[in-house]
């Protein structure tokens, strides 16, 4: 645990240098003034001072909600305020931390015992960071009725519910990680959508010959590489992973990631990605996507609010990508499951009445009626929505209700990039010494141009150096 302490902890070195470099369209850290410690006129006590004498009303309420997203754009975030309106005695403080900042400081606000009262965080995070003190997260198991319970899809409540029967959060949107496609601008070059991977370095060479982006992808926010992450799993990371880290009797460059690596080095030759896009943030490719000026992005159902509404949604379609023929891996694994959550800390599990407020809320948050205004902006939530009318809905949501529905796929257990943690049999400090760092590194360092298919060979032997070495640690 040192050691992964350790590692954090240069993590968050490197992040105080990136933002002492100016990174002023990444989003920062909350200041000081909006965390509860330092508000103290949002306190409970002030509430409870400014309350008319005699008021025999519920006795005030204050929590935290921590996410990465701020307000208008997060799926509790769009029901906090009618919440509220209906409890006047409940005040929720959204906090907004971005991405990359937030996991790395996650470890060591479980290690300090300082989460927040409610936040958002992948199930298996929390699951891995809580092994050794399950007691910072609130064990869920003994407060939900068991009519809330069989509500939620079955997979849903899996993936938030442990070997022991430790449920560590609200499993959140049922998600899927897909490709949206510009249609129309496909059809501008005369080209159908792409179902395989020559198909796709074809389009790469006949938009670059229109001056068109294929691929609106940026790599200033590190984060949204889902689609990517998924090639590696068509490419066969999961029947491969102990060969290539554990007993590496296969070549990185032979196995799923170098193999994923060389295709995203082709694309990037051709000329599939934006120029200068390591200043471009999430939120940017986003934009140049909806705004007409590339054929496709990787899009996980979080986000689909950014494509609700906008002058290209009439003209997408929405699937699971391409495939490759020529691999031996199945290639109808995609990446569905609602493997995120919102747990809550046990900060929050020291006051009773917050702690009930809390359920209360979220128990709330899943009854039809207020599912709906999430579902509305694209978030869906994994329950069954007995009454609601999806062909009302727009486009984007109703297409991702087909992916949702799909029985032609197979899910995957999770992210591709755990592979490399069952090769090591959840020895966990080599697994994180290899992911995420020298392997996404180099993957956006292809797609934005700092580094080169001729680079390949170099960084293939050093992974390969680096593995033998974990093999005799």
């Amino acid at each position: 645990m040192k050691k992964l302490l350790a590692i954090i902890l240069a993590a968050l070195m490197v992040l105080a240098l990136t933002s002492a470099c100016g990174n002023t369209s990444d989003p920062a850290p909350p200041p000081a003034a909006d965390t509860p410690a330092d508000s103290s006129a949002d306190t409970p006590a002030d509430t409870a001072a400014d309350a008319p004498a005699g008021d025999e009303g519920p006795a005030p309420i204050f929590f935290e909600y921590l996410s990465f997203v701020d307000q208008e754009n997060d799926q509790v975030g769009l029901v906090m305020d009618k919440y509220m309106e209906e409890n006047p005695h409940v005040t929720i403080e959204k906090q907004t931390m971005d991405h990359d900042s937030f996991q790395a400081l996650f470890l060591i606000m479980v290690e300090s015992d300082t989460l927040p009262d409610m936040f958002w965080q992948t199930a298996y995070n929390v699951f891995f960071s809580s092994e050794d003190n399950p007691d910072v997260v609130v064990d869920l198991a003994p407060h939900l009725p068991q009519s809330f319970i069989d509500s939620i899809l079955p997979d849903a409540m899996q993936s938030v519910t442990g070997e022991d029967g430790r449920i560590v959060g609200f499993p959140a949107e049922m998600g899927v990680q897909a490709w949206m496609w510009n249609k129309s601008l496909f059809d501008q070059v005369g080209l159908s959508i792409p179902t395989t991977d020559a198909e796709l370095l074809e389009a790469a060479k006949v938009f670059a010959e229109n001056d068109l982006v294929l691929i609106a992808q940026g790599t200033l926010d590190s984060w949204p590489t889902w689609g990517f992450e998924n090639w590696t799993a068509l490419h066969g990371c999961w029947e491969t992973s102990v060969d290539t880290y554990a007993t590496h009797t296969l070549k990185f460059g032979d196995s799923a990631w170098g193999q994923t690596l060389s295709f995203i080095a082709e694309l990037a030759d051709l000329g599939a990605f934006p120029q200068h896009n390591s200043t471009m943030n999430f939120e940017q490719m986003t934009a140049l996507f909806t705004s007409g000026n590339a054929g496709v992005i990787n899009l996980p159902s979080d986000q689909l609010a950014n494509i609700i509404g906008t002058p290209v949604e009439n003209d997408i379609v929405f699937n699971w990508g391409i495939t490759f023929p020529g691999q031996e891996a199945a290639q109808n694994q995609v990446f569905r499951s609602a493997g995120n959550c919102y747990a809550i800390g046990s900060k929050a599990a020291s006051d009773p009445a917050v702690l009930e407020e809390i359920i209360k809320f979220n128990l709330w948050r899943y009854e039809e009626e207020n599912a709906v205004i999430p579902l509305q902006h694209g978030f869906n939530l994994p329950i069954s929505f007995e009454t609601v009318d999806m062909s009302t809905m727009s486009k984007a949501i109703a297409e991702q209700a087909v992916l949702i529905a799909d029985t032609s796929v197979e899910a995957m257990p999770t992210q591709p990039l755990f592979a490399i943690y069952w090769a090591y049999e959840e020895d966990h400090p080599k697994w994180t010494n290899i992911w995420p760092t020298q392997i996404d590194v180099f993957r956006n360092g292809l797609i934005d141009g700092t580094v080169t298919t001729r680079d390949l060979p170099a960084f293939f032997d050093s992974m390969d150096k680096l593995i033998d070495e974990q093999k005799l640690s």
